[in-house]
């Protein structure tokens, strides 16, 4: 496993990530159905920038995750991964993120979303591992 302290002679690693919460916002909508999203998710750009303002990281990542890659349910409207208003709203939040996190002068590198299925996991039918999902990020 990664150890920061270990593995990062003369660096700071910090996460603000939060489990079940990314850049998306809005409510995941799967299986016709919308699932409970924590509060915390909708905070990130005041979380993030507080933690920019703190640290003034020279690189911060930004790593797409599974519920990046979900339709959403955003003002009201089901955005589906890969169309043309899911696309425009995604290109918004993560302008966002990169402004948030770049307001320092840092550099931001974006990650595409991994793979998640394993076999035997049960994760095989969530739709975030359909290839064409992956790409839309």
């Amino acid at each position: 496993w990664f150890d920061p302290k270990r593995d990062t002679p003369g660096m700071q690693v910090r996460t603000e990530a939060t489990l079940g919460c990314g850049p998306t916002g809005g409510t995941v909508h799967s299986g016709g159905a919308d699932l409970p999203t924590s509060d915390d998710c909708s905070g990130w750009p005041l979380r993030w920038r507080k933690t920019v303002d703190e640290y003034q990281p020279a690189v911060a990542v930004v790593m797409v995750g599974a519920w990046d890659v979900v339709d959403h349910r955003v003002d009201g409207e089901i955005l589906a991964v890969g169309t043309e208003r899911w696309v425009a709203y995604m290109t918004r939040q993560l302008d966002t993120a990169t402004a948030v996190l770049s307001a320092r002068g840092g550099r931001v590198v974006l990650m595409t979303s991994p793979c998640f299925a394993q076999p035997d996991s049960g994760l095989d039918a969530f739709p975030s591992d359909q290839m064409e999902r992956g790409f839309a990020t």
